[in-house]
């Protein structure tokens, strides 16, 4: 990121990062475990929607970016959420004793999922970077999906790029 700062020597760099979209996701988690979520205002004195924290979000984080008017800040979207159906990926790893692979170790998953579960936040973002001019948004969604694919890949040179369906392996990370 800081290849992309501007250069001024005032200038400080805030980077927000967005480790886990489940809590922009609507009731969908990718992988079948995990509860519902349920949101709650700013004093937890009532339940919210989806739409109302993603609005509550984008409204500090604007606020933020106002105060701090003279510096950059960055939000990084989290590595895409991907449907493997309760699969777990270790089966994507080639054994002696498992002939074959599921076909979406080698293919990928289909990436629908992913961009439906981040389009409201994404969009929402997107206008609070248009209010202000300080906003910068850092998304590696295509590092990890192929639009013309239309697949999200679960594997990359031989090596699995997700632990499960939110969390990337080691070698996803670097």
């Amino acid at each position: 990121l800081n290849s992309k700062r501007k250069n001024a020597t005032n200038e400080k760099t805030f980077i927000i990062a967005n480790r886990n979209p489940m809590y922009f996701s609507p009731n969908n988690p990718t992988d079948g475990l995990l509860v519902p979520n349920t949101f709650w205002n700013d004093d937890y004195s009532s339940k919210i929607s989806h739409k109302e924290v993603i609005e509550l979000w984008i409204k500090k984080l604007i606020f933020f970016a106002e105060n701090h008017s003279q510096d950059l800040v960055y939000v990084v979207l989290p590595a895409p959420e991907i449907n493997t159906q309760n699969i777990p990926l270790s089966i994507c790893k080639k054994e002696w004793f498992r002939k074959d692979i599921p076909v979406f170790c080698n293919d990928g998953v289909s990436m629908e999922n992913a961009l439906d579960a981040r389009k409201d936040f994404f969009n929402s973002l997107k206008k609070a970077q248009s209010i202000t001019n300080n906003i910068r948004i850092y998304d590696g969604f295509e590092d990890f999906c192929d639009p013309k694919l239309r697949n999200c890949k679960v594997k990359y040179s031989g090596n699995l790029i997700y632990k499960d369906s939110n969390h990337l392996s080691s070698y996803g990370y670097s």
